[in-house]
């Protein structure tokens, strides 16, 4: 076993989620860690010892992390002045000639004659670069007007201002272990200590570290897991050459991405029992972040629901295919499993306040390439059309989408790129891990009238609240899964944050078509499902949302 320990001497961490410059990263991922000892290796000798430890630690599976949760500053947006104004021009293609010659004298496997010659190509690439920096950067004997207006741009009066964000946390612990399961030959795990001493920051230059090695992890743990609701980047074998061949192309001055691999983590220990029985109901979403306008409770579900799927509508192709449209050719409803589009509420936690968080779009499971294509071609046309319209954003941004509500105001959206959501309701694993237990987070709008569930007689309430758990069992098989072992029908919420049925409007609200019975339900399967699973007449829009309970949550009820 190999633990790393880092402690954050400033009590904070100061880092970048590599999907949101304006959301802090904690955990701090595994890849971040792993390239931090790559720079302290660069920094100095390059030793070859060492450089055999990183490769040994790169080829390893992911890391089990230990970590405790931790408090986000909410970043204030400040435009800060330029700092690499430039009034000469770099010699790059100089620079980049003497990167590939330093990499040509690190590689061991040279003979004598070889090592001799790229040792040479690295001296006489070093003697060109010297000259043609003082050319660069001798003053001309008669500046030009571009060369005065370049100057000017180093005073600070003249320096351009960029958005910059600082997000932060600031952990219960102010450490995280990354463990390893197997452990390195005693000269490499030598080498790591080494290197773990060197270290000085991680993330931002403000996250001052003391790393090390450990023997025995504590903290609540993140287990690999590709069930598992959090996202983070982590090595892969060959990452230190990757990570040179990086370097040199772009020497530190030009834009670069982090080569790394994705692994899906599930906080704790125990892990959730394996499902072979899944919904129609795929779990790759596309998911929108609400960005501003009303914050709406989620008896607004429906509502926010049909005003996306309009603007959908309103920029697909024509004609509209089925997959988006939910009716065939003729017109009637589509008899096959189509698009959702599904507000996601705050639910489940001990603070939650029901509030409508974003939206999903979820795919039946089994939907094709060119089905696929019809939904991101009619997201993309809606999406230019909205950055049209804005003169703010970055152009790597998606552009906000403005959901029009008529009394309840504006519901304001963003995509968000891949990767995890920043809050945990948005993520498609907390609605779809397995489990066998099961609670509403939306009312059901029941496929048909059960009867009186309020009758004063209690023989005919009884037999009502029977036929609603009939229609329960139907709607699970409807969308492929088994009946439930046990159907508990409430008029009462479920879930904390979930709100009863009788404060929903009329579902639907169309008053020319039948007005549903909305009820919540609680319902237990044989063995473990994976959702999601969305429930009755109104699961393409967000009714009947379930979320999957722990056992201990479910016998506290």
């Amino acid at each position: 076993m190999l633990a790393i320990e880092v402690e954050f001497l400033t009590g904070r961490y100061v880092a970048t989620a590599f999907n949101d410059r304006t959301v802090a990263e904690w955990p701090p991922h595994p890849a971040r860690l792993y390239c931090a000892l790559v720079a302290t290796w660069a920094l100095d000798e390059m030793s070859p010892i060492e450089r055999q430890a990183l490769e040994w630690l790169a080829a390893q599976p992911p890391p089990v992390l230990y970590a405790s949760e931790a408090f986000a500053r909410t970043p204030v947006p400040v435009f800060v002045p330029v700092n690499d104004i430039q009034t000469v021009t770099e010699p790059q293609r100089t620079r980049h000639a003497l990167a590939q010659a330093e990499l040509a004298v690190a590689d061991t496997s040279l003979g004598p004659r070889e090592a001799t010659k790229a040792q040479r190509a690295v001296e006489s690439a070093t003697r060109r670069l010297a000259t043609d920096t003082a050319r660069q950067i001798a003053a001309p004997a008669d500046p030009s007007g571009e060369d005065l207006k370049r100057g000017a741009q180093v005073l600070p009066e003249s320096r351009l201002r960029q958005l910059r964000h600082f997000p932060s946390v600031t952990p219960i612990e102010p450490r995280f272990t990354c463990q390893w399961p197997d452990a390195p030959p005693a000269e490499l795990r030598t080498a790591l200590a080494e290197l773990c001493a060197r270290l000085v920051r991680l993330g931002h230059s403000s996250s001052f570290i003391r790393a090390r090695l450990v023997e025995s992890p504590t903290g609540e743990s993140l287990t690999p897991d590709d069930d598992g609701t959090e996202v983070l980047r982590v090595p892969r074998p060959g990452l230190l050459q990757e990570l040179e061949a990086s370097y040199a192309s772009h020497q530190e001055v030009e834009p670069r991405v982090l080569p790394c691999a994705h692994q899906r983590y599930r906080r704790g220990s125990t892990r959730v029992e394996s499902a072979d029985t899944t919904s129609v109901f795929g779990t790759d979403w596309i998911v929108f972040q609400r960005t501003g306008g009303e914050r709406l409770p989620m008896t607004a579900t429906e509502g926010v629901a049909r005003a996306f799927r309009g603007g959908l509508l309103k920029h697909a192709e024509t004609p509209v295919a089925r997959v988006l449209s939910g009716h065939e050719d003729n017109g009637n409803a589509a008899e096959v499993p189509h698009l959702a589009m599904v507000p996601l509420p705050f639910t489940g936690s001990e603070y939650a306040d029901g509030q409508l968080l974003g939206v999903a779009v979820i795919f039946p499971r089994d939907t094709g390439d060119a089905d696929r294509q019809v939904v991101l071609r009619a997201i993309g046309a809606w999406e230019e059309t909205a950055r049209a319209s804005q003169s703010e954003g970055a152009e790597d941004e998606a552009p906000e989408l403005v959901l029009t509500l008529g009394a309840a105001g504006v519901f304001r959206i963003r995509r968000i790129p891949f990767g995890t959501p920043p809050k945990v309701s948005l993520r498609p694993q907390t609605w779809s891990h397995p489990s066998r237990r099961w609670a509403s987070a939306t009312p059901i709008a029941l496929d048909k009238n059960p009867g009186d569930l309020q009758h004063s007689d209690p023989d005919k309430r009884r037999q009502a609240f029977a036929e609603a758990e009939d229609c329960i069992r139907l709607a699970c098989e409807r969308i492929g899964l088994p009946a439930p072992v046990e159907v508990q029908v409430l008029r009462s919420a479920v879930l904390p944050g979930s709100e009863k049925p009788i404060r929903f409007p009329r579902f639907p609200r169309d008053v020319r078509r039948p007005q549903r019975v909305l009820v919540h339900v609680r319902m237990c399967f044989a063995d473990p499902v994976k959702g999601p699973v969305m429930l009755g007449a109104g699961r393409y829009l967000g009714m009947g949302l379930m979320r999957p309970m722990r056992d201990a949550d479910w016998e506290a009820k």
